[in-house]
């Protein structure tokens, strides 16, 4: 069947009549293996993998590539994804498709000691207060 390596070797003397060494093909980038006969999209990773060939492959149709970074966070995704600024928290891949890709704590930080508002962007001074607020 597709997704799978090795030979088989025509054997007059001995039913089945066939000597076969075969084994699942290695599943491409960013994917590994889920049961004998398939192969997912890594933790973080999104996209489908298909068998669709034999030796000498390609074994594999279609890809797995980084799923975008979760709300609130910025990056270079899977590994590199962290809070935005004004938001407080982590970025973890924990899974592929259908999702969700990531565990995330992303949180606003709240706006600082004399402003009022709703954290991270809308923080203003309070009466008696002035200056820019930023989320860093």
């Amino acid at each position: 069947p597709y997704g799978y390596t090795g030979t088989i070797t025509p054997n007059s003397t001995l039913f089945p009549w066939y000597a076969v060494d075969c084994q699942p093909a290695p599943c491409p980038s960013n994917s590994s293996r889920s049961g004998v006969d398939e192969c997912v999209c890594n933790a973080g990773f999104t996209g489908t993998v298909s068998a669709s060939g034999a030796d000498p492959g390609p074994w594999y149709t279609d890809m797995c590539i980084p799923a975008p970074c979760p709300a609130n966070s910025s990056g270079t995704p899977p590994w590199d994804c962290s809070c935005n600024p004004g938001f407080n928290g982590t970025v973890t891949p924990i899974g592929g498709d259908p999702g969700p890709w990531y565990e995330d704590t992303c949180t606003p930080i709240a706006c600082p000691d004399g402003t009022s508002g709703t954290p991270p962007y809308d923080c203003i001074c309070a009466a008696g207060y002035s200056g820019p607020i930023t989320p860093i």
